[in-house]
């Protein structure tokens, strides 16, 4: 397993377990095929829209033939004229065991806007084929696979 982060504080706070790995997630330092599966939680808010079109490019190249990737995150809503800075969502994650609650905000500046169907069409894009999603008011989960022929 292996955590991948810019940020040495980021990935300082991930569990103990995986191998962790400062890098960009537009020019991953992998050779392609290399994983089976890949995760990205709630990142591509942080990116800027171009930004977002290239990290999907790389998780499609290090994947391998039939692999996935997992994807959860947020909604933005186009910029109002509303003086706030930040779009803020506040959640509450409900497991088997206990229940998490959260937030995740991101800089709300025009062209920041994200959407399931706009990150479905850059993933189609790239060559992801999308298997399952769920999409609510502020949040949406997506699995994406790198078909097995190409």
């Amino acid at each position: 397993m292996v955590a991948v982060d810019r940020r040495r504080d980021e990935l300082a706070e991930c569990a103990e377990g995986p191998i962790k790995v400062i890098a960009d997630a537009c020019e991953l330092p992998f050779l392609d095929a290399s994983f089976d599966a890949a995760t990205a939680f709630f990142f591509l808010m942080y990116m800027p829209i171009e930004d977002r079109r290239k990290a999907l490019a790389e998780a499609f190249r290090v994947l391998k033939p039939g692999g996935a990737l997992h994807l959860w995150d947020l909604r933005i809503p186009v910029k109002s004229d509303e003086p706030q800075e930040v779009y803020c969502v506040m959640l509450r994650i409900h497991l088997p065991d206990r229940e998490i609650g959260t937030g995740y905000g991101a800089p709300w500046v025009p062209e920041r806007e994200m959407s399931a169907p706009a990150v479905a069409e850059m993933a189609k894009s790239v060559g992801f084929e999308i298997v399952d999603q769920d999409v609510g008011a502020e949040t949406f989960r997506m699995v994406l696979r790198k078909p097995i022929e190409q």
